[in-house]
């Protein structure tokens, strides 16, 4: 597996295989509920904190929700163009928090986006040039991003 999320109430576990698809499972029995079949491989999954909905960030660079329960695309949110680096959900479950390259081809830049699940709007916080970075949300919910580069740590936190 590439990549595992586990649904808060324990009970979904997702992973993504190198086959292309993702794989819902009981965690109880260890059959799998679904299979997602992706064009592409995913290195990141996230479930929403109700445990309904599952974020998947893709080698072709897009966000796609996915109900849990059923297995079926709630659509893609957008695209970076090259894989997703983070999905993570707010702890109220209405934002999305991911990270991925710009779309700008001239630069190597990264950056993350908030997307407002309701609408399907995004803010868009540029991180620079980093080699690895994540994202999430304080507790109190606002946006945090940490990239790092060349052995130092940035925290942006809004």
């Amino acid at each position: 597996m590439q990549g595992v999320a586990v649904a808060p109430a324990g009970d979904h576990v997702a992973g993504a295989a190198s086959d292309t698809n993702i794989y819902l499972f009981d965690p109880r029995t260890g059959a799998v509920r679904h299979v997602v079949d992706l064009d592409m491989s995913c290195y990141t999954l996230d479930f929403s904190p109700d445990g309904r909905v599952l974020a998947a960030g893709s080698v072709d660079g897009s966000v796609t929700l996915w109900s849990a329960e059923s297995g079926a695309s709630m659509g893609v949110l957008g695209r970076y163009p090259v894989p997703v680096g983070a999905v993570r959900f707010s702890a109220d479950g209405k934002r999305l928090a991911t990270t991925g390259l710009s779309m700008n081809p001239s630069t190597a830049e990264t950056e993350a986006k908030i997307w407002d699940l309701d609408s399907r709007k995004q803010t868009t916080i540029p991180l620079g040039i980093s080699t690895w970075n994540a994202v999430g949300f304080t507790q109190a919910g606002r946006p945090i991003v940490v990239a790092i580069h060349d052995r130092t740590i940035s925290v942006w936190e809004s």
